[in-house]
């Protein structure tokens, strides 16, 4: 059992995992996960990004120092597991914080099962695609890519029959799909 709140936020690039993460560590003192990965660092990456390269990561994973590892388009990424035992144990952190692809939290739950998983969804694939060509954080062939993999990904997602929040692209609609977010974490806590 765990002692605090450890929510995984399962979904595509652009759905909000990190607009929602950043609420929840503002308003609620949660804590973001650290996370190694080996793709080029872009202007929205938070704090808790380790960019290493391929030696580097595949040195960590021999020693067993990630959580759960997985690749995405082109890079590789994994969390580094003593960051979530850290906070974990930290009075001061309400609850842990992490970014992950299905498989990423079919490995997670295997160790800690109690794990509240959250998957965040759009109610439009097309308003997704949009947004993330609009942020200018990619090349069009990482873009064309991502676009490719965005249908498989969305049923990848659903078929873990988690909890899901169908995310709606707009400043109207974000208080809202929050408020459904810190319902399910107090619901499973």
């Amino acid at each position: 059992m765990l002692r605090k709140p450890l929510v995984a936020f399962i979904g595509p690039s652009g759905v909000g995992k990190t607009s929602f993460s950043n609420r929840l560590i503002t308003g609620y003192g949660f804590m973001q996960a650290t996370v190694a990965n080996t793709r080029q660092r872009r202007v929205d990456d938070g704090p808790h990004h380790r960019f290493v390269d391929d030696t580097t990561f595949d040195r960590m994973a021999r020693n067993g120092e990630f959580l759960e590892v997985d690749t995405y388009t082109t890079y590789r990424y994994g969390t580094i597991a003593a960051s979530v035992r850290v906070l974990l144990d930290d009075a001061a952190v309400a609850g842990v914080l992490l970014d992950l692809t299905p498989r990423g939290y079919e490995q997670v739950h295997r160790v800690y099962p109690g794990v509240i998983a959250i998957a965040l969804v759009p109610d439009d694939p097309a308003w997704l695609k949009a947004r993330l060509r609009l942020r200018g954080t990619e090349t069009d062939e990482e873009q064309r890519v991502r676009e490719a993999l965005l249908i498989e990904y969305l049923e990848s997602v659903r078929e873990l029959a988690l909890p899901t929040v169908e995310v709606c692209f707009g400043p109207e609609t974000w208080d809202g799909t929050f408020v459904r977010i810190v319902e399910l974490i107090r619901g499973a806590a």
